[in-house]
């Protein structure tokens, strides 16, 4: 099999000269790869590439569509895919000239490649060491390197577990490790609160990564640079410690890190440094610390990723190796609450970055509806996202949105706008609504400025560790979710990312709005967009998970229980608002933004994990939420202030028809569901005006409404390409939301924004799309009204009472009826 072009896939970027180790994610044209084919790297030298590649994605024929890529370059440049010949197959699968060396001791540490071993612990706060058992191992390995997964778990604390991940390549003699500490306890959030102190919190008294040396040390030094940018350097003879208490930032002690009674509690604004036998005390703001170690002429270096950043922290090194203080002091680990640390070990890590090429991915049609642009009319405004006073990374100090819980987060900056100018900092999370995620990522790989990469890897972190309801044990409904932002317009106060605060009964005149994950908040493309690009395992289990969750949340457990209570509580109330919303009568699910993300957390699964049964769930969404033949005018799409999210489910509608078309599937799913789009959009053309030209229906007419235009303006480009016929007039009126949403927002005062900014980013490229692309090759379909196959909720109850049943289990039954009476 042979590629069509010689397109480079990308380019890497290199520091300075010598071998070094990548990993990223490519996709892969349909037709050019078959799953047992072998292919290889090549630099514009035409010399291979050492490289493994593993398929991580097929296309519906059986070919390949994205890859995982670990390769060993030595050189900035593009790089290309090319075939690999019969001949030179044994070549590369014979490529590993050095194997790793990866193996675990009977006490569950890890040693590598004989040079040093790694071994976490754990003291909780009555202050007694806890035995951890080591409960799974796992090793995988590839020709470059070796992949250790342990998990531990706490003997007298179940539910509390470590799990600690070496990725290692003994060609480089370079490993990445991370540590992941997790709560899997669920929340009590009695009377829908989540404060800090529920009763289900772990308080640990310290966690550690400890490092030994195996071998004799000819030299071990502490290094760092200080926040003015100078190189600190210390021999290490007895012990040095390095603690960072808080940011160093100028407002370290914010309200953002306030404990469970309300209090700030950090020491210090900075960091300390003590030597061993010295009476000299190093003192500043900002640390980044590394140890080097020197052993037979071998030079390793320990480098903590992101220290000061995750705060507290604190390193004590010794001439026998070091201890990593993840949690030096009491710290509170919420129920479903994780946290992950990573450190890179090696002789010069992290010189390397890799960039796909936007031109190829263009090429390959993996983005449903999407093209990836380096530039375009609205990229000035999108550049504040990184440049200047209003960047997120200068929002990070407005609010010291740093410490190992918040760094990570985008602050919420636009809930502060009807807040008093001194009435100090209002503190406000974004918990990744409408997926920043995503449009970073999409941002990255159009630019190639890698600061928008950065702010997606640690966004990326804070969402799985903090932002997502990690346990099995609390309602369905909850279980695996993403916690809402910060009440609008509220600070966040005990309640951290976690929205509701018994502190904010007042403002709702005694009685609490309800907490929890739900399912109007489900974000899954930025998560799955990050697991193609880099293979994290984290970003794919969350993507399934929160699928599972939002597919709960709308129709409940199979559960006999469960599923009379929806009855009862959905079901049967139609036209009247319940838990998922506000139902029309004669249909399952609410037109809104919710059912927009239910059935786009479907598609993303299905891109990780393909089967049939997720095809026919988002058909049943689908023609459960809305038909060719509804009479728009019992829909009441003019009530904006409650029904403008219907715009947002008509964006994931065309995301499916798209994938419809990808997969060659001319069903009458397609059809049924490619009339409905349209007939939706044609009443969007005629009828729909921005939404701030009618302020008096709006509760905020603020210009996050004039960044919520630009999304029908990407209806109406989808529907010039589904309906060919009127594509003329679509694109007129596309095009003049789509001016006067730039227009507006370029004059605004509001446009760099976190919530604006986000809403950007999440729908660029639809117009770029439609500019290269032609019509759908596919005829509009011909529909009758006695296709309609929405079914009543009478014959729904039977039908799902008959599946549920034939798999009943009292455990299932018990379980659900437990957290429905335990947790309210």
């Amino acid at each position: 099999m042979t590629f069509k072009s010689q397109t480079p896939i990308g380019s890497v970027r290199m520091e300075k000269a010598g071998l070094q180790w990548i990993r990223f994610g490519v996709p892969v044209e349909r037709g050019m790869l078959l799953k047992d084919e072998i292919c290889q790297l090549i630099d514009r030298d035409h010399q291979r590439i050492p490289s493994d590649i593993t398929a991580v994605s097929l296309w519906h024929d059986g070919t390949v569509k994205w890859v995982i890529v670990d390769a060993l370059v030595n050189q900035s440049g593009p790089l290309f895919f090319v075939p690999t010949e019969a001949a030179s197959k044994n070549e590369a699968a014979s490529d590993a000239q050095q194997q790793a060396q990866v193996y675990t001791e009977a006490d569950g540490s890890i040693n590598v490649a004989e040079a040093y071993r790694l071994l976490p612990t754990i003291t909780l706060h009555s202050g007694q060491s806890l035995a951890l058992k080591v409960d799974v191992e796992c090793n995988l390995s590839n020709r470059l390197t070796e992949h250790s997964r342990v998990h531990y778990h706490c003997v007298a604390f179940p539910l509390l577990s470590i799990e600690l991940n070496v990725f290692h390549i003994a060609a480089t003699c370079e490993s990445r490790i991370t540590i992941m500490v997790h709560n899997s306890a669920a929340s009590e959030h009695k009377n829908g609160c989540w404060d800090l102190g529920d009763p289900n919190s772990l308080n640990i008294d310290s966690l550690s990564l400890s490092v030994y040396c195996l071998q004799q040390l000819d030299h071990v030094e502490f290094t760092g640079i200080d926040d003015n940018g100078t190189e600190m350097q210390q021999a290490v003879s007895g012990q040095v410690k390095v603690h960072q208490y808080g940011s160093g930032g100028a407002h370290w002690n914010s309200p953002v890190h306030r404990d469970k009674t309300g209090q700030v509690r950090l020491k210090a604004q900075g960091y300390r440094i003590e030597v061993d036998g010295s009476d000299d005390v190093q003192q500043g703001k900002r640390c980044e610390p590394q140890i080097n170690v020197k052993s037979s002429g071998q030079l390793l270096k320990f480098s903590p990723k992101k220290f000061w950043q995750n705060a507290p922290a604190a390193l004590v090194v010794s001439s026998s190796g070091f201890e990593w203080q993840l949690f030096p002091e009491l710290t509170e680990l919420q129920p479903g609450e994780s946290k992950t640390w990573e450190i890179n070990v090696g002789p010069e890590p992290d010189l390397a970055v890799f960039y796909l090429n936007p031109n190829y991915i263009n090429q390959c049609l993996v983005l449903l509806g999407v093209n990836l642009v380096s530039r375009n009319d609205w990229a000035s405004i999108l550049d504040a996202g990184i440049e200047g006073a209003s960047s997120f990374f200068a929002k990070r100090e407005q609010c010291d949105e740093y410490g190992w819980r918040h760094f990570g987060e985008l602050y919420a900056d636009h809930e502060a706008l009807y807040t008093e100018p001194d009435s100090g900092i209002f503190v406000s999370h974004y918990n990744n609504q409408y997926d920043p995620l995503l449009g970073l990522q999409l941002r990255f790989l159009g630019s190639g400025q890698t600061e928008w990469s950065e702010l997606a890897q640690a966004l990326k972190q804070h969402v799985f560790d903090i932002d997502l309801y990690k346990t099995q044990l609390d309602k369905a409904e909850y279980n695996n979710g993403l916690f809402w932002h910060t009440d609008h317009y509220l600070p966040a106060l005990t309640a951290t990312h976690r929205t509701y605060s018994t502190q904010h009964t007042a403002a709702y005149d005694g009685h609490q709005g309800g907490g929890g994950p739900g399912g109007q908040h489900c974000y899954t493309s930025g998560l799955a967009m990050h697991y193609f690009l880099t293979g994290d395992e984290q970003a794919r289990d969350a993507v399934l998970n929160l699928m599972r969750w939002v597919r709960c949340f709308y129709n409940g457990p199979d559960s006999l229980l469960s599923r009379l209570y929806r009855f009862l509580t959905i079901d049967m109330k139609p036209g009247q608002m319940t838990n998922i919303g506000l139902v029309p009568s004669g249909y399952k699910y609410p037109l809104d933004r919710g059912t927009a993300n239910y059935l786009n957390a479907l598609i993303d699964g299905y891109q990780i994990e393909p089967s049939n049964g997720l095809l026919d769930e988002m058909f049943s969404v689908i023609s459960q939420t809305v038909t060719p033949f509804d009479n728009l005018s019992l829909r009441h799409l003019d009530d904006v202030e409650n029904a403008w999210f219907y715009i947002v489910f008509l964006q994931v509608l065309a995301r499916y028809l798209l994938l419809k078309e990808q997969l060659e599937q001319n069903d009458s799913a397609y059809g049924y569901a490619r009339c409905a789009f349209v007939h939706y959009a044609s009443w969007v053309r005629e009828n729909e005006q921005p939404y701030l030209t009618a302020p008096e229906k709006l509760e905020f007419p603020n210009d996050t409404w004039a960044a919520q235009d630009i999304r029908k303006a990407n209806v109406l480009y989808y529907a010039a390409y589904f309906d060919p016929e009127r594509a003329q007039k679509y694109l007129e009126r596309a095009e003049f939301f789509w001016h006067y949403c730039i227009d507006r927002l370029s004059a605004s005062e509001e446009r760099s924004t976190t919530r604006i900014l986000s809403i950007l980013m999440q729908n660029q490229g639809v117009r770029e799309w439609q500019q290269h692309t032609s019509a759908s090759a596919i005829p509009m379909p011909d529909i009758q009204p006695n296709k309609f196959p929405c079914i009543g909720p009478w014959r729904r109850l039977a039908r799902d009472a008959w599946r549920i049943a034939r798999r009943f289990s009292w455990r299932t039954e018990w379980h659900w009826l437990k957290t429905r009476l335990v947790r309210r």
